[in-house]
């Protein structure tokens, strides 16, 4: 299965829609996902961090942005336009390119409903290990609006409303069209 380049996505996005009000919507946005939540002067990692609004937001906040995606052309994208952020190439799977306890917060957003179950404990585990103790992991699931579009077979809608993942579409190494439930081990989601 191809990888859908989402470095050639962003490049010709940014050249038409990447405008100031987009910006300031992302930020927007941002602002109110971290409410009440100080990011001054603290570690802040994005992973998948695609069009790097994120880092943009979170360099706003006054935090340290580092981010890292498993796309080449949207992290060369990045160093070039957002000189501000460390940036870097990750692999499908863990592990990623830093210390144990390095960030007070690692973000996650649309990155666990594209990795199947596996992988995605996989990542959790990871997360935690980067993460310093009292840190917060931030990551999006597709979780009760995706079921609510009536996209899940009878099977898959029983196992999410017992409480269990569902992924759909995935093998070991490919992504997935989605995923609904939460991750073992986390209080996350959303």
């Amino acid at each position: 299965m191809k990888q859908f380049d989402f470095g050639q996505n962003w490049s010709d996005f940014s050249a038409n829609a990447a405008t100031v009000e987009r910006v300031a919507q992302a930020r927007a946005h941002f602002s109110e996902l971290l409410s009440g939540i100080d990011i001054q002067g603290k570690s802040f990692l994005d992973i998948g961090f695609g069009q790097g609004f994120s880092l943009l937001s979170a360099r706003a906040g006054g935090a340290v942005a580092v981010g890292c995606d498993i796309n080449p052309k949207m992290v060369e994208w990045c160093r070039e336009h957002l000189t501000f952020a460390e940036v870097g190439v990750n692999e499908l799977s863990p592990p990623l390119p830093y210390a144990d306890s390095s960030f007070e917060l690692v973000y996650a957003f649309s990155v666990m409903t594209h990795l199947s179950e596996e992988l995605q404990q996989e990542w959790v585990a990871e997360c935690r290990r980067v993460l310093r103790p009292g840190g917060l992991f931030l990551f999006s699931t597709l979780g009760e609006y995706f079921v609510s579009r009536d996209r899940l077979t009878p099977a898959e809608r029983s196992s999410f409303e017992e409480g269990k993942l569902v992924a759909l579409g995935v093998s070991r190494h490919h992504r997935q069209v989605g995923a609904t439930g939460s991750l073992p081990g986390c209080a996350g989601g959303g």
